[in-house]
C-alpha cells in the first residue's frame, strides 16, 4: 500500500506540475516569434542552454525533467497529497508558471503590434539602463528600480508586510497545527481547497517581488552584454571628432566578431583617449 500511495502521489505531482507549467511554456514560445530569447528569457539556465545551441523546445523539455522529477519526489516522499489534499510542491511551482504566463499573454498583444525598429529601440533602452544600473551604487540602484518599477516596488513592500502578518498570526500566536486541524476535521475536500487557496494567495503576493528580482537580473544581463559589444577606439594624436577617423582593422574585426557572437545589431564605438 505505501508503494502504491508513493507512486500515485508521484504521478499526480508530476502531472500537476506539467499541466500548469505548459501555460508558461506556450506563452514563452509565442514571445520567441518576435524576440531573441537569448536576451529576453529571464531563466538563466534556459538562457545558458540557448547560447550553447539548444532549441527552445529541447531546453523546455530538459527543464521539465530537471525540476519536475525532484518536485514529484518531494511530494511523494512527504505524502503531501494525502496529508494536505494537494501535491503541494507541484501546485506551488505550477502556480508561479501560470501567473508568469498571464503576465506574458498580457504583454503579447502590444509586442505583436510593435515593428522591428520599435523592438530594437526598446532593447537599446534596456542596454542603456543596464549599463547605468551595473555601475551605480546600491542607493542609486534602488532609486533607478523605483523610477522604473515604482508600482512593483510598492507592492513588494506590501507583500512583505502581508507575509509578516500571516506568519506572526498563524505561527507565533495560533500555530500552524491548530489551524490545519480545524480544516482536517471538515474533511479531505475542504482541506484540499484550503491549501490550494492559501498557496495561490501566497504566490500572488510573491509575484511582485519576483518581478523586481527579474528586472534586476535582466539589467545585469544587459550590463554584461553591453560590456561585450562595446569597443573603445582611441583617436590618433592631433585628430578631432570631426572629419575622417582611422580605426585599426583588427579592432574593427574584433568588435564585429563580438557583436555577431552576441547577436547584436550594432557596434558601439567610443571616441576618445585610448585609456578612458
Amino acid at each position: 500500500m505505501p508503494d502504491i500511495l508513493f507512486g500515485f502521489t508521484f504521478a499526480a505531482s508530476f502531472a500537476t506540475y506539467s499541466i500548469l507549467r505548459h501555460f508558461d511554456v506556450a506563452s514563452t514560445k509565442a514571445f520567441s516569434k518576435y524576440l531573441n530569447m537569448e536576451k529576453h528569457e529571464v531563466n538563466w539556465l534556459i538562457n545558458w542552454l540557448l547560447k550553447r545551441g539548444w532549441s527552445l523546445d529541447r531546453s523546455f523539455t530538459f527543464m521539465l525533467f530537471l525540476f519536475g522529477l525532484p518536485i514529484a519526489l518531494a511530494d511523494a516522499a512527504l505524502n503531501t497529497y494525502l496529508a494536505l489534499g494537494v501535491p503541494i510542491f507541484a501546485w506551488t511551482f505550477g502556480c508561479f508558471h501560470v501567473i508568469a504566463s498571464l503576465n506574458n499573454y498580457g504583454y503579447l498583444p502590444r509586442l505583436e503590434r510593435m515593428k522591428p525598429d520599435e523592438i530594437r529601440e526598446e532593447e537599446a533602452e534596456m542596454f542603456a539602463f543596464g549599463m547605468e544600473f551595473g555601475k551605480a551604487s546600491l542607493r542609486k540602484k534602488v532609486m533607478m528600480l523605483y523610477n522604473r518599477r515604482g508600482f512593483d516596488m510598492g507592492m513588494t513592500f506590501l507583500s512583505i508586510v502581508a507575509f509578516a502578518s500571516i506568519y506572526y498570526t498563524a505561527v507565533m500566536v495560533v500555530g500552524v497545527i491548530p489551524i490545519m486541524t480545524l480544516f482536517v476535521n471538515q474533511g479531505f475536500y475542504v482541506l484540499s481547497f484550503f491549501n490550494m487557496g492559501w498557496v495561490l494567495g501566497s504566490v500572488l503576493l510573491m509575484y511582485y517581488p519576483i518581478k523586481v528580482i527579474a528586472e534586476i537580473a535582466m539589467a545585469y544581463r544587459y550590463y554584461h552584454l553591453s560590456k561585450s559589444v562595446v569597443t573603445q577606439v582611441g583617436l590618433q594624436d592631433g585628430s578631432s571628432s570631426s572629419g575622417w577617423l582611422d580605426i585599426p582593422v583588427d579592432q574593427l574585426k574584433s568588435a564585429l566578431k563580438i557583436a555577431d557572437e552576441n547577436d547584436s545589431k550594432v557596434v558601439r564605438i567610443w571616441l576618445g583617449s585610448g585609456d578612458a
